[in-house]
């Protein structure tokens, strides 16, 4: 057997697992760039990461309601 990538190993909880934890980790970045974009008055970032909350990729990556993150980050914000 030849050295490196073994697509059917089961490592560290598997393949899924580490799927779980990119997306998980995709989500996170994109709220913390959404709070960095109303601390920064980015208006362009704002509206971009909004769509990206109510998007069709969004919705595969988790189960959380976009709008939710919308509506919680604005109220922190002061925009409810």
């Amino acid at each position: 057997m030849k050295a490196g990538f073994n697509k059917n190993r089961n490592v560290d909880g598997g393949i899924e697992r580490a799927y779980e934890n990119l997306a998980n980790a995709i989500i996170l970045q994109a709220v913390d760039d959404y709070r960095e974009a109303f601390m920064q008055n980015d208006l362009w970032l704002i509206e971009a990461l909004e769509n990206f909350f109510m998007g069709e990729w969004y919705t595969i990556l988790t189960n959380v309601p976009g709008k939710l993150i919308i509506e919680r980050i604005r109220k922190e914000f002061g925009y409810a």
